[in-house]
């Protein structure tokens, strides 16, 4: 599970504890592991989100155009807002079950428009898709 002092330290330390650190666009979200089958517009109690994105670039352990992340979802459970359409500078941990990642609002996870001074700190991506469109 994440840590909450994950939020506090410098953008490098947080790597250092991230499994994964990437900048992406969202392109999809879906509900997993909920009970029952929740309308689009009913409160989910449980489950998690899926979210998929699209690398631009990538600072740690991605090497692949596109990226598959959980979250919990609801915020009350520390599930981060992801939103379709934006970027994200992604810090992730790697679930030892399963090996998925998995994100939330204790992560150093940001907006793009909030990530200048952390993406600066990262220095030079070690992977970028040639398909890149960088924003």
């Amino acid at each position: 599970m994440l840590l909450c002092g994950f939020v506090w330290g410098k953008a490098t330390a947080a790597a250092s504890v991230a499994d994964a650190v990437f900048l992406g666009r969202v392109t999809m979200i879906r509900l997993v592991g909920a009970r029952g089958n929740p309308t689009p517009n009913e409160f989910v109690y449980d489950g998690e989100l899926e979210v998929s994105l699209e690398v631009d670039r990538a600072w740690k352990a991605v090497t692949s155009a596109t990226v598959e992340v959980l979250t919990d979802a609801q915020a009350t459970a520390c599930g981060y807002p992801f939103l379709v359409g934006q970027y994200y500078l992604v810090y992730a941990t790697q679930r030892a079950s399963t090996r998925a990642l998995e994100t939330g609002l204790c992560s150093r996870t940001k907006e793009l428009q909030a990530a200048s001074a952390d993406i600066s700190a990262l220095g030079p991506p070690t992977y970028e898709p040639t398909r890149s469109k960088q924003p």
